[in-house]
């Protein structure tokens, strides 16, 4: 569901601002327990607000939910809780392989497509740039590889191919030759 804007309540007169902060408490509630019921989780809820303080599901279970993290030994508290900058930086590392990934399968695209114009005339090797003949090295080089790759599985599967019709001589013709 896409969040609406947020709107400011510093210019609203303050039965109005209420009666946002009720609205959005109750949205807030309404998450944590589903939250609660969805993950099997313990969730209190405490807002300190100018005035006065919104807790759920009770003053005394949120103390008791607080009380029993602050029980926890700190080591083990601190290795559950993630901090928010460390997953943004995880969030934005795979981020940054996801568009090297794509940058690089751009490249080939765009260095096939050079090479394909090359064979077809459309353009000449004279017109070419450092980068370019480069790219187009590395594109070659690839392309051998993946090339001898198969020239390896295509021999593979021809000798395999041999060896068992060799090991069925015989046996396939009814024993004729």
């Amino acid at each position: 569901m896409a969040m609406k804007g947020i709107r400011t309540t510093r210019n609203l007169d303050p039965s109005l601002r209420r009666t946002i902060l009720d609205k959005r408490l109750e949205s807030l509630y309404k998450k944590a327990k589903e939250l609660s019921i969805l993950c099997d989780i313990q969730i209190g809820i405490i807002v300190f607000g100018e005035n006065n303080v919104f807790t759920w599901p009770s003053l005394p279970k949120a103390r008791n939910i607080v009380r029993g993290y602050l029980t926890y030994p700190e080591g083990r508290r601190l290795k559950k809780l993630e901090l928010h900058e460390t997953y943004l930086h995880l969030a934005v590392n795979v981020r940054e392989v996801y568009i090297n990934k794509i940058e690089k399968m751009v490249e080939e695209m765009e260095m096939e497509n050079l090479f394909n114009q090359l064979i077809e005339q459309e353009k000449k090797f004279d017109e070419l740039g450092v980068t370019e003949i480069k790219g187009l090295l590395e594109f070659f080089a690839v392309k051998r590889t993946k090339l001898a790759e198969r020239m390896k599985q295509l021999k593979k599967n021809v000798e395999n191919e041999v060896s068992s019709n060799d090991n069925n001589d015989g046996q396939d013709n009814g024993g004729y030759h």
